[in-house]
């Protein structure tokens, strides 16, 4: 899957970093470290009966990480700065949970149906001969010729076991 269209549920894009001289690259190995530092190294000698343990004590660090103070040299921490910040600008998740999604191509046969996982779908007569774009997300299946501007056609998928 494409970063471009993991992003389009989110209202958001994802913007690659530059190629030559990155300047985000300084900003994500200090967050790298901060967890380094502060979790990975202080949950180091400790032993966890199961990963809901584990899970337990990483977040209470997560926790003391956002409350310490103090955070780039001014009284506050990464929680306040979030809180007057940033929180207002954030758009609220979508009611759609995040669902994967597979790409196949399928031939159109003559009797108007492509065959993804076993399980026919009928398709326009138009698209008889061609090759079709099929993307599965969850329970549903779009399909459009590629490289053309026709509208996508829909189906509800049926139980194909990915």
């Amino acid at each position: 899957m494409s970063p471009r269209l993991a992003a389009v549920p989110y209202n958001t894009a994802a913007v690659p970093t530059r190629a030559y001289k990155p300047k985000e690259k300084a900003n994500v190995e200090s967050g790298v470290k901060i967890v380094t530092n502060w979790i990975i190294h202080y949950l180091a000698d400790r032993h966890f009966a199961d990963i809901d343990d584990l899970n337990a004590a990483v977040a209470d660090r997560v926790e003391w990480i956002n409350d310490r103070t103090p955070f780039r040299s001014q009284p506050r921490s990464r929680r306040d700065w979030f809180t007057d910040g940033e929180a207002g600008d954030l758009i609220s998740l979508p009611d759609q949970p995040w669902q994967d999604v597979t790409w196949k191509k399928a031939k159109v046969s003559r009797d108007w149906h492509i065959q993804i996982e076993t399980i026919k779908y009928s398709v326009p007569a138009a698209f008889v001969g061609t090759t079709v774009d099929v993307r599965i997300i969850g329970n549903r299946l779009d399909s459009s010729p590629p490289a053309t501007s026709s509208p996508t056609i829909e189906w509800l998928r049926r139980s194909i076991r990915m």
